[in-house]
């Protein structure tokens, strides 16, 4: 790799000296941009060709050190003042891009890495060296210009106001500098996942922007459209793909029709493809919906046939022209049709790298490799070139925007754990001895210092205006903190407070299809259940996908393999219960029978078998897996249970709980008579959970309605997980009822609101069935 390159080099050079001595006649006099990016090797290397007449000139920023990660040794910088005493000093201090504000703003923040900076340390150095007389050595920088700059603090309720604000301030900007273009305005971020969230939101809000970013091609809008499409025609009955096919906005469906469609697929158990076949059946559509599905479906099985013979690379840009998605493109402004026809033209060069190693490249065949690809975590290489291109607003990361100026910059995502970032250590570290880098002193670490350099970076980008960015609900669970560098800058809130944004003229934030938020109120669910409230309560947006719209989805293993131990579970506490009757009627009943035996193993297995539900495998040798995985779960049951059988007195009853004015719905898997109460358990197939921490809530709900529909006393509420045949039991107290009851009120009032902002991150985006149409996903 281009490391070896360097380091092979450094040791050719110390073990050839006729070659160093070569290349030194070659180059007799070296200059070093950007010195302070350079790692030791390469330090190392320009000594060696620099001596011994040592013609040698470094540029560099010690405060403006930021690729760390990469292997650049801030040190160098504060070093080469020991290797080369006698340097001489050139202090560049006229700044020709920003206003003296913005300037001495940076200046006294990145003051905060003394001692660790040269500036500090030769001032230092020089005092003793005078005896304690001051030095004259000073980074502080000095404005050419005499224009006063904009410094701003903008803090929103949601991330969803913290974009918004920062798109009004763009707006208010355009429109007040008459020589601004839209390529003054920058938005700049710690990492590439921010970038992708504030490339959404400036393109939800109708704002010209492109995306700089070396990763996302994959999360681009117009992309997870194309793979929505290609997943179309490699398997039809996938259905969250078909829904974001439908929702293409030129096609010029009905909304209300879209979700009509979706809930009869539910109803009927079908696929959403099948419904759309079958949407005649439907009731009330509007006739040109009818022409419409029948458009969608004609291109579908055309594009079908074509798939089998033709390469993928083909096969897209015959779907885009066709079904109308260029025309479509080229219909939006400028600057963000050239940005989505070089993502789809970026997509149609890794396509023919693909094919290029396939020896009959098929559809059929690249989807797996493509799918594969993104849920290894791989998002896509995007190439950008920052300096061409349209008028359009830049967003991208701090890193990105090393060596750039705008005349007006955002920084978002000033907040707790997003920026400063947390430091992640190396899995294997370096001994000490091995470390070439200067440790620093004082109270600070390497890593925070690296991430005030950045924002050292951040800000100095901006030329007239700077306004820090930062939100309290990013989705999680808990309010974030603000940033530990906004709250060293002390910078006033602008308006003296948090905001939600609210300026007439930008849309609302893109739900990523046509239903909106008046329509949606007319779907939301009558009833509702633990489940339902647990998807709202891990991301509201998956909520809308699966309760409200009702979106079908492909089916999982996991779940089959759920309902057959269930259903087993079920069938054979039944046939235990009727034996039991039996056995007690036979005490009452002269000349009857002797008492009817108690259920035995092979019975046990015999409803296992008959119960065993084969759908959503991946193969039938995983099938006969998880076949022979609960045979071994309900031996050791039955071991476990069979002298002492519970007196077993509910099988999947079914409740419907008040709560205020709400009602909830639910089925409890058993309930046992155990001394003067009942014992509520509720069957797991997977592992017990690390330190045994379960949510509570459920059982909670399950005690809720045997106390107050039931009349039963509760003495336990448990979990029972299969796998480990291992229960785990507990019983909520007067004041965790009380809590719950409120939390569900709660819960669904939001719910009733209709607005679903999504809580996206990588492990809930990793397990949601609708990761791959989300605008949102960060799987």
């Amino acid at each position: 790799d281009f490391g070896d390159l360097i380091n092979y080099t450094l040791k050719l050079f110390c073990t050839r000296p006729d070659i160093l001595n070569f290349y030194r006649q070659q180059f007799k006099y070296i200059l070093v941009d950007e010195f302070q990016d350079t790692n030791w090797a390469q330090y190392e290397m320009v000594k060696l060709l620099a001596a011994p007449l040592n013609n040698l000139t470094v540029v560099g920023d010690d405060d403006q050190s930021i690729y760390r990660f990469r292997g650049a040794s801030m040190s160098n910088i504060l070093q080469f003042k020991k290797d080369y005493p006698a340097a001489q000093e050139v202090v560049l201090i006229a700044n020709y891009r920003s206003s003296q504000n913005i300037l001495d703003l940076a200046y006294r923040f990145i003051q905060r890495n003394n001692p660790n900076r040269l500036e500090w340390q030769m001032s230092e150095g020089r005092k003793q060296e005078g005896g304690g007389q001051s030095s004259s050595l000073s980074k502080s920088l000095k404005a050419a210009t005499a224009l006063e700059g904009i410094i701003e603090h903008l803090h929103g309720e949601t991330i969803d106001d913290e974009l918004r604000l920062m798109a009004e301030k763009i707006l208010e900007f355009k429109s007040k500098d008459k020589e601004a273009s839209w390529g003054d305005f920058a938005v700049l971020a710690r990492s590439n996942e921010q970038v992708n969230q504030a490339d959404l939101a400036m393109g939800s809000l109708g704002l010209p922007h492109q995306s700089v970013t070396a990763k996302g091609l994959y999360l681009k809008p117009v992309i997870v459209d194309v793979l929505a499409y290609l997943r179309l025609l490699d398997n039809y009955h996938e259905s969250p793909s078909l829904w974001r096919v439908l929702n293409f906005p030129f096609w010029k469906l009905r909304p209300r029709d879209l979700v009509e469609l979706s809930h009869f697929a539910s109803k009927k158990s079908w696929s959403l493809f099948e419904a759309l076949e079958k949407s005649a059946l439907i009731p009330n559509l509007h006739e040109e919906t009818h022409r419409i599905f029948g458009t969608v479906l004609k291109w579908i099985n055309e594009h079908t046939v074509f798939a089998r013979d033709h390469r993928p690379s083909e096969l897209l840009v015959k779907v885009l022209n066709e079904i109308g998605y260029t025309g479509y493109i080229e219909s939006k402004p400028e600057g963000q049709s050239r940005n989505e026809f070089s993502y789809l033209n970026q997509f149609h060069r890794r396509i023919k790298r693909w094919e290029e190693t396939e020896a009959d490249p098929r559809i059929r065949d690249f989807m797996p490799a493509i799918t594969y690809e993104i849920e290894s975590g791989e998002v896509g290489d995007l190439s950008v070139d920052v300096e061409v291109g349209p008028d359009v607003v830049r967003v991208m990361t701090v890193h990105a925007a090393k060596g750039l100026e705008f005349k007006y910059v955002f920084v978002t995502g000033l907040v707790d754990r997003r920026f400063p970032t947390t430091e992640r250590r190396d899995p294997i570290e370096l001994p000490d001895a091995l470390v070439k880098e200067i440790l620093p002193q004082g109270d600070n670490n390497i890593h925070l210092e690296e991430e005030r350099r950045l924002f050292y970076v951040a800000m100095t980008r901006a030329k007239r205006g700077l306004w820090l960015a930062s939100a309290e609900d990013y989705g999680g669970s808990r309010k974030k903190k603000l940033s530990q560098f906004l709250i060293e800058l002390d910078i006033p809130l602008a308006g003296g407070k948090k905001a939600a944004a609210n300026v007439s003229g930008l849309p609302a934030l893109v739900l990523g299809d046509l239903v909106d938020a008046d329509i949606i109120k007319d779907y939301l669910p009558e009833q509702f259940s633990f489940t339902q409230l647990k998807a709202y309560e891990t991301c509201p947006y998956q909520y809308r996908y699966a309760h409200v719209l009702k979106v079908p989805v492909w089916g999982r293993h996991t779940f089959s393999f759920g309902q057959s131990m269930h259903l087993t579970l079920e069938r054979f506490f039944t046939r235990l219960k009727e034996k039991k009757s039996a056995r007690q009627g036979s005490l009452f009943a002269e000349g009857q029978p002797s008492a009817a035996a108690e259920p035995t193993l092979e019975e046990l297995l015999q409803i296992y078998e008959s119960s065993w539900i084969d759908e959503w495998y991946e193969s039938k040798d995983q099938a006969q897996e998880y076949f022979n995985l609960g045979r071994d779960i309900l031996k050791e049951f039955f071991k476990k249970h069979e002298d002492a059988w519970p007196d077993t007195k509910f099988l999947e009853k079914g409740f419907n709980l008040k709560i205020g004015s709400y009602t909830l719905k639910g089925k409890v898997d058993r309930v046992d008579a155990r001394g003067d109460g009942v014992e509520i358990i509720d069957y797991k197939t997977g592992s017990v959970p690390k330190n045994e921490d379960v949510d509570k809530d459920q059982l909670f709900i399950y005690q809720l309605a045997a106390e107050n529909i039931w009349q039963e006393k509760p003495v336990a509420l448990t979990f029972y997980y299969l796998g480990e045949n291992k229960p785990i039991s507990f019983l909520g107290t007067a004041h965790d009822l009380e809590a719950l009851k409120k939390k569900i009120i709660s819960t669904i009032e939001e719910i009733r609101k209709s607005e679903f902002k999504a809580k996206p991150s990588p492990q809930t985006c990793r397990h949601c069935d609708f990761k791959k149409i989300c605008p949102f996903s960060q799987a």
